[in-house]
């Protein structure tokens, strides 16, 4: 932006710039501003350079001369540029009107130059005269006609063609010269001085031009600002708004000139700026944040730097304002604070929080104070054996029961990893022990996403501000772990128990499936003389060995295609991951070896880990053998079910090679020698085909 500003005590011009990089390609950083005064001594600077009487006034001064005010009448009239015309019998004059930063006719310039070379050729013509007259008493009538035809026709019409240029306005006549004589020198210094006024009006049209260049370039400047530009009036209205303002006010471009501040704000906010500005006695520069409504009804938050602007009197005629978009900023502010005392994970308040909460509770206004404590079951075994995700899904699963079971007033946090808090206001232990209630039943009533939710709960309650808040919350988190020790089977079997019906759900693993294997199971064992304990064992094994897929992703379980080498690679993975669930419960940790091995192959060539011959645990080598068959007698997706005479004939091909020898002898003895067994591998062929929606490969 550059310009001419018309301030209280004086013009003064004005140039600002954007500040970025030298190719104008990166965002604007702030404003560089430069302000010169527009006072006597540049004035006067100017003057000596054009070496003319140079001259600049305020166009609506009270005490403007004459013939500034007929200058003035007639330029803005006519419309006209320029206007010279004779200032008095010594000088002619130019004037201009010059606009202000906003294109107001602001200040009017004069331009003087004198005339003393047609003055000295007038007293010539005086001198002459009067000694014509003189020689005119002794000379003959005819002399004195060829002096008026040589001198004074001559300057007259010299004098005439003058006052025809000077009433013309065109400095580009001149004056006829003839001869070499004094009236020739004379018409030559007329021309002379017509030049320099010539001259000196072009200077003149040269500032006009780089000022209205310089204007151009200022408000080309304020257009192409990233922030929002305006100038408003008295009554706060928009007397100049860049496209920038219009996108921050949400207002189509063009149509905000005109419209009070008032639409877009509150009448609360309104008022006071209108207070602070046009009702002061003397208005500050200032810097503020409002909220701003768009037609649309969307709100943003605007930062604004304003200052006063004066008209010609010195008295206050409105604001420039600088308005800046914040809404994203303080948006990211709030987040950032939020995060600072919540949990982003679960939206509960977090243990910064609640610390510093908990120092203002060893006071009397809220007792009796209470507080629980609780430790949510599982959260490792869902993490090591379903991943992250769904342990997450756990945790916020449980922050929602928490806030249904609680008040308004309570506090929740989420202490620790699986572990929360509640702060209990004003709270008797016996209405503690119901909200413990509150949050049990809510566990029980969710959706197992992806487990059973399953919680540790302790409460601790003080009726005397003698007790402090850390003893209190020493004795919920001991009653926490007691709850714990006593509840921790009950809570391990629900797991195990989710984690099973998580599984039936998404594969072919059926409860039928399941007690088969016990069966067939059993009786091998009991061929080869286990003891009850084995016996346990085995038929455990038999309800968990495949629990491990239920990390396995959905769309790999439920594939009817063949499998990639990739996805071969995460089905295998299923037997280590039954064995980490398995490691996880005391009651099924004697069983984490079987569940890990149940698919090595005899010959060394099983997985995961390669065993080979009486390396694999027993349990497992009779749990390959009894799956295997009820797989091929029972059928599957991708293959139809066959004979209990074929199936055990694929036994024995396999055996020593993927079966231990020994044991498929016996347990083909065992299915030959059992009517009930053949009769149900050849019921299941006799089925017409099943639609199955799981697991789509051999096992």
């Amino acid at each position: 932006v550059s310009g001419i500003l018309l301030m209280p005590d004086g013009p003064v011009l004005i140039c600002a710039h954007a500040i970025t990089n030298s190719e104008a390609t990166a965002p604007a950083r702030g404003t560089l501003t430069f302000v010169r005064r527009l006072d006597r001594t540049l004035i006067d600077a100017l003057a000596a350079v054009t070496g003319s009487d140079l001259d600049l006034l305020v166009l609506d001064g009270s005490s403007l001369p004459l013939d500034y005010q007929a200058a003035r009448d007639a330029l803005l009239v006519d419309g006209t540029k320029l206007l010279v015309r004779p200032l008095d019998p010594n000088t002619v004059a130019g004037y201009s009107v010059i606009e202000d930063l906003y294109g107001e006719p602001t200040l009017i310039l004069r331009l003087g130059l004198p005339r003393d070379i047609l003055r000295q050729g007038q007293m010539t013509v005086d001198l002459l005269a009067g000694v014509l007259f003189a020689a005119g008493l002794f000379v003959m009538a005819g002399a004195g006609a060829a002096i008026d035809a040589a001198v004074v026709s001559r300057i007259s019409r010299m004098s005439q063609a003058v006052n025809r240029i000077a009433g013309s306005s065109d400095l580009g006549n001149r004056v006829e010269v003839f001869g070499d004589d004094e009236v020739s020198t004379l018409g030559r210094c007329i021309n002379g001085l017509l030049q320099s006024v010539e001259g000196g009006v072009q200077e003149i049209e040269r500032m006009a031009m780089s000022l209205r260049q310089s204007e151009e370039l200022h408000r080309a400047i304020i257009e192409t600002q990233g922030e929002g530009v305006a100038a408003l009036d008295q009554d706060l209205r928009f007397t100049l708004a860049n496209p920038a303002l219009h996108q921050i006010f949400g207002v189509p471009p063009g149509e905000l000139v005109g419209r009070s501040l008032s639409e877009f704000t509150d009448e609360e906010t309104f008022t006071a700026i209108r207070a602070r500005t046009c009702e002061a006695s003397h208005v500050q520069p200032g810097v503020y944040e409002i909220r701003v409504e768009r037609p649309n009804r969307e709100t943003c938050t605007v930062i604004v730097s304003d200052r006063p602007r004066y008209d010609a009197r010195g008295e206050f005629s409105g604001l420039f304002s600088v308005f800046r978009d914040v809404t994203d900023q303080r948006r990211a502010e709030e987040k950032i604070r939020f995060l600072s005392f919540h949990d982003a994970l679960t939206g509960l308040h977090n243990r910064a929080y609640l610390e510093e909460k908990l120092k203002r509770f060893d006071n009397q206004d809220c007792l009796p104070l209470s507080l629980i404590m609780g430790d949510l079951n599982g959260l490792k075994l869902v993490n090591d054996t379903l991943g992250h995700d769904c342990g997450d899904r756990l945790l916020a699963n449980m922050a929602r029961v928490l806030r249904d079971a609680c008040r308004r007033e309570d506090i929740i946090a989420r202490w620790g990893g699986d572990e929360f808090v509640i702060v209990l206001p004003s709270t008797t232990e016996r209405a503690a022990l119901e909200i413990c209630d509150r949050i049990r039943e809510g566990c029980a009533k969710a959706d197992p996403d992806p487990i059973q939710l399953s919680i540790a709960l302790g409460a601790a309650t003080k009726n005397t501000a003698s007790v402090s808040v850390s003893i209190l919350l020493r004795e919920a988190e001991e009653r926490m772990y007691r709850n714990k020790l006593i509840e921790g089977a009950d809570a391990r079997n629900s797991l195990i128990l989710s984690l099973r019906k998580s599984l039936a759900e998404r594969t072919h693993e059926t409860e039928e499936h399941t007690t088969r294997l016990q069966e067939l199971a059993t009786e091998l064992g009991r061929a080869i003389g286990l003891s009850p304990s084995q016996l346990d064992e085995i038929v455990l094994a038999c309800a968990l060995h495949d629990i491990g897929k239920v990390r396995i992703p959905g769309h790999i379980l439920t594939k009817k295609g063949s499998l990639t080498p990739d996805e071969w690679e995460v089905i295998k993975k299923h037997s280590e991951t039954g064995y980490r669930i398995a490691q996880s419960s005391f009651e099924l940790s004697h069983i984490a070896e079987i569940i890990l091995s149940h698919h090595e192959r005899w010959d060394g060539s099983g997985y995961p880990r390669g065993l080979m011959g009486d390396e694999i645990p027993l349990a497992a080598r009779i749990i390959a053998i009894v799956d295997t068959y009820d797989v091929i007698t029972q059928g599957r997706p991708y293959k139809p079910p066959v004979s209990p005479q074929a199936a055990l004939a694929e036994l024995e091909r396999c055996a020593g090679t993927q079966f231990d020898p020994s044991l498929v002898n016996l347990f083909i003895r065992i299915v030959r020698g059992s009517t009930r067994f053949l009769l149900a591998g050849e019921a299941a062929c006799s089925q017409p085909p099943r639609t199955f929606t799981g697991l789509a490969h051999p096992k």
